[in-house]
């Protein structure tokens, strides 16, 4: 009873009222607007050209989690130590920096896709670099949202993060008026609405900078900043690997088919499961930082605690829910010709409340500033994914994929457990 008294009192203190509805309210806008867009790609590609979107997007994944990862991660631990050190101008110093060195990689890979499209004059290289625009503004774009999260202005990020994928079904929907909907109109279409919502976000955070601004420290802390970052990018890499080898695997050794399948359970079954755990995390992360800065790791304990019992409570109910109606489930959020992988879905919800749950020690570990054990921990795993989407698919096809998905998510959520508390004993 001690215990949730001092959560409660600790949570009063920490949020304001508006502070979890914008939050709470985004992410459900989020998720609904998702289903529409999935809805709307389902309606009208293939199954096979689904498949070949989820392709793409997993090569977009590499700039935005790979090379923007860490320093997404970075840049939203130290925003809290700059306040702290009263060093705002360095750290906006750093973030200019930032969009300097992101604008020269875009330009010079763009310059060299151009230069090998012409030389090659078979390949058509234009939708690479469609994407590959698209995926530094959105890994961008994620990087500043994080920062006004950070900052609890919970209004801004949820307005960014909202319009985005409000813009993506408008932009998309007038498309459709007009053309027949492909793949890289579906990727132009994404770039202009991150193109949009990043220029909205910029003034949100340039604004928030200004505000804080206190005339003191002017420390160009780029260079610590990187070094936090660095880490993080080889088990970020091999992540990476794990994440799209289910759907590699698929297209080599089954069919684009049952990569679209695998895209489309993933999406209405796992993701939503972790914008769940992304939106407690938004709203605690801020909270769990600032209580290890002031040496009260205790309450954290306690937050950890209510939180893990209560979505392991719901998780149950939504995996039981979607073993009963996952047919229900699928004509609602997708069309008919995808029903032959309905009897799936419980396992994505399943999966996805096992790695969520994850997160939450993830967080754990990144308050205490443990990057480099991350580094061990996440390499590992994201080799033994791999390991296993390979054994999954081809002894078994897409079946076996699905179970290697379960038996993944299960086995990080046991280590990162584990690891969380091992620096402790």
């Amino acid at each position: 009873m001690l215990n949730g008294r001092k959560l409660i009192n600790t949570l009063r203190s920490s949020f304001k009222t508006s502070e979890v509805f914008y939050v709470v309210t985004s992410q459900i806008l989020f998720v609904m607007l998702s289903f529409v867009l999935v809805k709307i790609l389902t309606n009208n590609l293939s199954i096979s050209n689904y498949g070949y979107l989820a392709l793409i997007l997993t090569l977009i994944s590499f700039f935005t989690q790979v090379f923007l990862g860490g320093i997404n991660a970075s840049f939203s631990r130290y925003y809290s130590i700059s306040i702290s050190n009263v060093n705002i101008k360095g750290y906006a110093n750093s973030l200019r920096k930032l969009i300097k060195y992101l604008v020269s990689i875009l330009f010079l890979i763009i310059l060299v896709l151009f230069v090998i499209e012409n030389i090659s004059y078979s390949l058509d290289l234009k939708i690479f670099m469609y994407a590959v625009a698209f995926a530094i503004t959105a890994g961008y774009s994620s990087i500043l949202n994080q920062i006004l999260n950070i900052a609890k202005k919970r209004a801004s990020s949820s307005i960014s993060l909202v319009l985005e994928t409000s813009l993506k079904i408008f932009i998309i929907l007038m498309l459709i008026g007009y053309y027949e909907l492909s793949v890289d109109l579906i990727i132009i279409s994404f770039l202009i609405s991150s193109l949009v919502a990043l220029m909205i976000q910029h003034i949100f955070v340039t604004d928030l900078l200004s505000a804080n601004d206190n005339s003191g420290n002017n420390y160009d802390c780029f260079t610590d900043i990187i070094k936090y970052a660095v880490p993080y990018i080889p088990w970020t890499f091999i992540i990476w690997l794990q994440q799209i080898s289910d759907k590699w695997f698929l297209e080599i050794y089954t069919s684009r088919d049952d990569v679209g399948g695998f895209a489309l359970l993933f999406q209405i079954g796992f993701v939503p499961i972790i914008f769940l755990f992304t939106t407690l995390n938004r709203l605690i992360s801020p909270v769990i930082y600032n209580n290890d800065t002031l040496n009260s790791s205790n309450i954290n304990t306690i937050i950890y605690n209510y939180i893990i019992y209560a979505a392991f409570g719901f998780g149950l109910i939504l995996v039981y829910l979607s073993w009963n109606y996952s047919v229900d489930i699928i004509l609602l959020f997708s069309h008919p010709k995808f029903l032959s992988y309905a009897s799936f879905l419980h396992l994505f919800i399943l999966s996805g409340i096992l790695f969520g749950l994850s997160e939450i020690f993830l967080l754990k570990m990144q308050s205490k500033m443990k990057v480099r054990l991350l580094n061990y921990v996440k390499s590992i795993l994201g080799l033994f994914g791999i390991t296993i989407n390979f054994i999954g698919v081809y002894f078994y096809g897409f079946v076996g994929l699905v179970y290697s998905l379960v038996i993944f998510s299960l086995i990080n959520l046991i280590s990162m457990y584990y690891y969380s508390f091992s620096y402790e004993r």
